[in-house]
């Protein structure tokens, strides 16, 4: 997953640029959770990117240019919303139960013969993605049957991402399970601590995530 990460998102010996630039150079380790679950931190450089200090400059002096096209940079990069509408468009177009408690270990069961599923609906988390069709010869005329074979397939690729985000990449909140946390908590009457993953509710029942 990891190299797939690196060849095809950083572009790194891939047939295009990074999806943040072209990668010079990458660094990266691999941290252990409490849990024994690994996961990457990675540090990027770019080419032709600016300095930190250069960064600084550049804001410092009002360029509003400049300013513009980095907040455009930055939130190219960090994405945090589906891309066919909003949280309950996507909702209203998946046809299967999401309440199921889900996490790193949970076993996905079988949707095929679940009443919530609609016909045809295949779940993105049991299956492979389909391949992009070839692209249009005649610089994309949007009429030939590759162009909108394209579309068709584009459009099926951001449904298919909007599921997948929706299944497993929602935040849930889940009440605090330190003990002593639990007592303060449970002599205010804020809300009822359960056993479980570390959770996100302060003793005031809000969200800190």
């Amino acid at each position: 997953m990891v190299k797939m990460f690196i060849k095809h998102v950083l572009g790194i010996e891939g047939k295009h640029p990074g999806l943040y630039g072209k990668t010079s150079a990458y660094y990266g380790t691999v941290e252990q959770q409490g849990r024994l679950t690994l996961h990457m931190h990675m540090l990027l450089w770019i080419e032709g990117a600016l300095s930190p200090q250069e960064i600084w400059n550049r804001l410092m002096s009002h360029d509003e240019k400049f300013q513009k096209e980095l907040i455009a940079y930055l939130e190219g990069s960090q994405v945090g919303e589906f891309l066919t509408g909003t949280m309950s468009d996507v909702k209203a177009k998946v046809p299967i139960e999401l309440n199921r408690k889900k996490g790193i270990h949970t076993i996905i069961p079988n949707t095929e013969n679940s009443p919530t599923v609609q016909h045809g609906y295949q779940d993105p988390t049991l299956t492979l993605p389909k391949k992009p069709p070839t692209e249009c010869t005649r610089k994309k005329c949007g009429t030939c049957y590759q162009c909108i074979a394209l579309q068709t397939w584009d459009e099926k690729f951001q449904k298919t991402v909007d599921d997948l985000i929706l299944q497993s990449n929602v935040h849930t909140c889940t009440p605090i399970t330190n003990p002593e946390m639990q007592k303060k908590t449970m002599g205010k009457n804020k809300f009822k601590a359960h056993n479980g993953p570390k959770g996100c509710l302060n003793e005031d029942g809000e969200c800190n995530a």
